[in-house]
């Protein structure tokens, strides 16, 4: 309590959760860990400006972290089962995980989630109240800033097939379900390999509104609502112009 005009209140909010998925064997060349994190504060103001008009603002900031990572992130890679370090050298943080290695027959080694994205929400709000004889008349203003930064890992540390195909007598015989398939990865060939590259992305996009009410009550036992809003949701721009591929 500022002064007997004036009110004014702060809210803070911080949450963590993280969660172990698919950690069955093998750690760390399986699973992933998620993690939610959440961060926001708000800030309140009331004036009293006569008996019958108060004035309230409102300025929030909120932010959201999103991640699913591997847990072999920065502990293990490609090259250090051999293969060439070109795979990591130069590449995204995702690559310097352990590679996707699917054997036919067996449950494949890691994960290709590896996804960091973060959404911050800014809004600012300002209303006026006035009580005129039976009329209970509000106005007011809102603004939302949405931003979201992020990239997808997912594939970057390769995916790597091994069917069991090279490993049989000859081109016309299928390869057994079991057995085959780890058999040709031991010698070092594979079925089909590929490393995705996403582009990071950083979006924006503003929302804006206004509204006037009234609580007008008509006789002791009736309570007429009225209200009229407006209300603008801006479309998402790219920082970086990686969003306009199909339209401007």
């Amino acid at each position: 309590t500022l002064s007997s005009r004036q009110n004014l209140f702060v809210h803070f909010v911080d949450s963590d959760r993280r969660q172990s998925k698919t950690n069955a064997f093998f750690y760390p060349v399986s699973g992933t860990t998620l993690t939610y994190a959440n961060k926001g504060v708000a800030l309140g103001y009331n004036l009293v400006v006569t008996p019958s008009t108060v004035l309230d603002a409102h300025l929030t900031w909120t932010r959201f972290v999103n991640s699913n990572i591997v847990n072999s992130q920065g502990l293990l890679n490609a090259t250090s089962i051999g293969m060439p370090d070109y795979l990591v050298t130069g590449m995204g943080y995702a690559a310097n995980s352990f590679p996707n290695i699917a054997t036919t027959g067996y449950q494949p080694l890691a994960d290709k989630s590896n996804i960091v994205s973060h959404d911050d929400v800014t809004l600012a709000s300002l209303q006026i109240s006035h009580l005129l004889r039976s009329h209970y008349l509000r106005a007011g203003v809102e603004y939302r800033m949405y931003n979201t930064n992020g990239g997808s890992g997912a594939g970057n540390n390769g995916a790597y097939a091994a069917t069991g195909n090279y490993a049989t007598l000859n081109s016309n015989t299928t390869a057994p379900s079991i057995g085959f398939g780890l058999a040709q990865l031991e010698t070092g060939i594979l079925s089909t390999s590929k490393l995705t590259l996403n582009s990071d992305y950083a979006l924006r996009s503003n929302y804006i509104a206004g509204w006037l009410m009234d609580d007008w009550k008509a006789t002791s036992k009736l309570t007429i609502n009225a209200g009229l809003r407006y209300e603008y949701e801006g479309p998402n721009s790219e920082r970086h112009d990686k969003a306009n591929t199909y339209f401007d």
